[in-house]
């Protein structure tokens, strides 16, 4: 007579035990086996009820962060128009327009963008692109469901600028290198980390949307005009939507 093989992996214990609980349950009478599984079925539902219950809080709070975001971009764009602006001021508030960024140009990421917006929901050729207030580009290509945005950081991008301490007003224009300011006079006093916001004059932006701080200050071969370079206070690369603004 061969000896009993003894079982020795937990598996076939936990089989075993499981057996023996079905059959158990199957012996019980009806009323005891609903209760046990009224009971049973609750443990067992719990970690799918409470992730469910986790997904339905996260959308909402991504719903209010979305209605917070377009609303502080409203108040920046305004509170900018206001201050710099103060002799063409409106009491009507920017219409922005949520739109997410669906592709990047291959090759940088952070020069072209192709949003979820077009034609269809009033986006035009020129209208700016802003985040929290900056300046992000703006449209040059349109269709019916998609729109493409040239950011701040594509090479001949330009927009009329203004220094925000000394008023000066100024033009930004970026080269394949760096976002150069143009035509600001030797005399005017300009630190690194000033702060350059759009002035409105002859251009496609409102006035008063960030832009960027001065990076580099350098008096240059002009003999007239400061060179001078900055740096956008977003980082483009880690955005995934922005507002047209309309």
């Amino acid at each position: 007579m061969k000896p009993a093989i003894p079982i020795r992996r937990t598996e076939e214990k936990i089989l075993i035990l499981l057996i023996i609980l079905s059959t158990i349950l199957l012996s019980l009478p009806s009323p005891v086996k609903f209760e046990f599984a009224n009971r049973f079925s609750g443990i067992v539902l719990y970690p799918a009820l409470w992730v469910t219950g986790r997904l339905i809080e996260l959308r909402l709070l991504n719903r209010d962060l979305a209605e917070l975001d377009r609303k502080l971009n409203q108040v920046l764009i305004q509170f900018g128009s206001e201050r710099l602006k103060a002799s063409e001021r409106t009491d009507e508030k920017p219409d922005l327009l949520l739109a997410y960024i669906v592709m990047r140009d291959p090759k940088s990421r952070v020069r072209f963008f192709t949003i979820n917006r077009g034609d269809k929901e009033g986006v035009r050729v020129g209208a700016p692109a802003v985040y929290q207030g900056n300046l992000i580009g703006r449209v040059i290509t349109v269709s019916s469901n998609q729109a493409v945005v040239a950011t701040i950081l594509n090479p001949n991008f330009r927009v009329s600028i203004q220094h925000l301490k000394s008023g000066t007003n100024g033009i930004l224009e970026t080269t394949p290198q760096s976002i150069r300011i143009k035509y600001f006079l030797r005399d005017v006093p300009i630190q690194p980390g000033d702060t350059i916001v759009t002035s409105g004059f002859g251009s496609f932006a409102p006035p008063g949307l960030l832009v960027g701080r001065i990076d580099r200050v350098e008096e240059g071969k002009d003999l007239f005009f400061q060179e001078l370079t900055l740096l956008p206070f977003i980082n483009l690369g880690s955005i995934n939507h922005l507002y047209i603004l309309r």
